[in-house]
């Protein structure tokens, strides 16, 4: 089972440079970040990610090697269910036990060796805590526990450079508006009583961060197949979080 996790809280930057050793996996961690948004986006393909994945698998350190290894077997298991179940109505797959303990290892040493910021984000229902409202630009480590009884993520976006309008404004608009208006920078999704990590290059500028899952997203209604109002989403009680990147 995961480990409790942590008290939120930001966490200064380890001074210099990755440590020696450290980069080539530094690296090859942001890069499998980048991959998985990039097959949202369609910016990348499963043959990128996968070759994302390897070079991290290859990169790994000895110490490491183990936890890498459970993420990046999970991740190409996940990958596999997802495209034989293309096109089929139903709740995304969701990686085991074993996958959210072993990120937690991967997500402490990238947050200790690779001179990353690393931002600590706890979610309950509904709603983030202590994310600052100004966050440095630079590679960071977002550790994402979760506290509450229900699956929570947070999708992260930089907002268009000159744009003003509130959240609530920007969310009403048609979905093609809207993608035009933002840049996804990072995704984190997370059972219950469990935390996971991912790596985002946070430039100057607005963001905000959105829970879109719906109410009612506990392990037992994903495994029971309880039908979900995917209108009421976690967003919509207060589950959104804006601050400033300079």
């Amino acid at each position: 089972r995961p480990r409790a996790p942590r008290a939120p809280q930001t966490r200064p930057r380890p001074t210099g440079p990755a440590t020696d050793g450290a980069s080539a996996f530094c690296d090859a961690a942001v890069a499998v970040d980048a991959a998985s948004l990039g097959l949202e986006s369609g910016e990348a393909t499963p043959d990128d990610f996968e070759q994302a994945l390897q070079a991290a698998e290859d990169a790994a350190p000895a110490d490491l090697a183990r936890a890498v290894g459970t993420m990046v077997t999970e991740a190409r298991s996940l990958m596999a269910e997802a495209g034989a179940d293309e096109g089929e109505e139903g709740p995304p797959p969701v990686p085991g036990e074993a996958f959210f303990a072993a990120s937690v290892d991967v997500g402490d040493y990238l947050a200790a060796n690779c001179g990353f910021e690393t931002l600590d984000v706890t979610a309950k229902n509904y709603e983030f805590e202590n994310i600052p409202e100004t966050v440095p630009a630079v590679t960071t480590v977002i550790n994402f526990a979760n506290t509450g009884t229900e699956f929570h993520e947070i999708a992260l976006f930089q907002l268009a450079e000159g744009e003003e309008r509130s959240v609530e404004e920007l969310l009403a608009l048609p979905d093609g508006e809207l993608e035009s208006l933002v840049t996804e920078k990072a995704f984190v999704f997370t059972p219950p009583d469990a935390q996971t990590y991912a790596t985002a290059e946070l430039d100057p500028g607005r963001y905000v961060g959105i829970c879109f899952v719906p109410v009612g997203a506990t392990p037992e209604a994903l495994e029971t197949g309880q039908a979900l109002d995917e209108a009421d989403a976690h967003f919509l009680h207060g589950m959104v979080a804006e601050f400033t990147v300079t």
